[in-house]
């Protein structure tokens, strides 16, 4: 969560808050504490660069140094002060999450590393298919962070059916290309749209395929919803009951995201984050345009945006992020400009909510 003057340290912390990672929920005496819920990932070639090493759990420290482009290690700048950083969010069928949560710790272990395992599959398809590398080239490789959160749901506070939503934070920090070296993912290739739904896509097809050698029977539910599958045994009434599936808030998915002088996270799931300035490394550049496009559609289905100053929308703007974060459209994205015309009728397809606003 990026608040007004905050820096990536305090960022890095919100990501990896503890409070949102699965071990939260294990069961007294299970042994799950040690457990961790992030990894960087990427190819060695590229991580060195910033000083990781691939599968190497993510600290505090180290994040902020990456999402700032420096060496974790020397503080030298390794990314380009032009570099954005992008936030893809990959979730777990909602029946899969019933079925981690009633699982044991050996199985929920497991099932922890297939999502994340299918989220490094995920980032490898969007590098290598896509033109990441300036908008010309397609990359050989990536440096990302991938944090596993388990946020809890209405159902859990109101003692309806308990079960947290399992979903990754897919943090994309640098391409790899073999002219260039270790540089920012392209901002506009990102911000195509459909990316974020054929990455997940892609992601589920992994995720999918690793379940089922775990013994998972599945169903394909793809062209129902936004999920391509779900566990079979699981009761469809659950998996239909839309206030089971509120979520009561990710700490990073469904924060009042600002820039701050440090980074951007280009993309958000949650209450957006506003403002008419961009991050780029530690420098902070003014963007011209005051109108901008807020869309709210359900977690997983959006694609990157930028932010803009939560200061600076009017009071109406921020009574309807409020009311979005109410119901099932748990992430924001923010784009500037007036995008209607660009979207056509496909947002209602989506399930997006649109709000068009004049700021500064």
């Amino acid at each position: 969560m990026l608040e007004s003057g905050v820096n990536a340290t305090e960022f890095a912390a919100q990501l990896l808050n503890t409070g949102f990672a699965p071990q939260i929920f294990a069961r007294k005496g299970a042994g799950a504490d040690a457990r961790a819920n992030s990894v960087w990932c990427g190819a060695e070639e590229a991580l060195v660069e910033l000083g990781l090493r691939q599968g190497a759990e993510v600290r505090v420290c180290d994040l902020a140094a990456v999402i700032s482009g420096r060496h974790v290690c020397t503080g030298a700048r390794v990314l380009p002060r032009s570099s954005v950083f992008f936030d893809l969010v990959f979730p777990a069928p909602n029946s899969l999450s019933i079925q981690w949560y009633q699982s044991s710790p050996e199985h929920q272990a497991d099932i922890e590393d297939a999502m994340l395992e299918s989220a490094s599959v995920l980032l490898g398809h969007l590098v290598r298919n896509h033109s990441v590398v300036g908008g010309v080239r397609r990359a050989r490789s990536f440096v990302a962070s991938l944090v596993l959160h388990a946020v809890g749901t209405r159902s859990m506070v109101d003692g309806a059916f308990p079960a947290p939503i399992l979903h990754v934070h897919c943090c994309l920090f640098g391409v790899w290309d073999e002219d260039e070296g270790l540089t920012g993912p392209h901002e506009a290739t990102l911000c195509a749209k459909g990316i974020q739904r054929e990455c997940n896509a892609v992601g589920g097809v992994e995720l999918a395929d690793r379940l089922m050698r775990l013994g998972f029977k599945l169903r394909n539910t793809e062209g129902t919803g936004s999920q391509a599958f779900e566990i079979v045994g699981v009761p469809q009434e659950l998996l239909d009951h839309p206030d089971l599936w509120k979520n009561t808030g990710c700490g990073v998915a469904r924060a009042k995201t600002r820039a701050s002088d440090e980074a951007l996270m280009a993309t958000t799931a949650g209450n957006p984050a506003a403002g008419a300035s961009r991050a780029r490394g530690s420098e902070t550049v003014p963007v011209d345009t005051r109108t901008v496009t807020l869309i709210a559609g359900p977690l997983g289905g959006m694609q990157p945006g930028r932010c803009v100053d939560w200061d600076q929308l009017p009071p109406d703007a921020r009574a309807w992020v409020e009311e979005q974060a109410d119901n099932d459209n748990e992430m924001l994205t923010v784009l500037d400009g007036d995008h209607r015309a660009r979207f056509h009728a496909d947002w209602h397809d989506y399930g997006w909510d649109i709000y068009i606003v004049e700021i500064g």
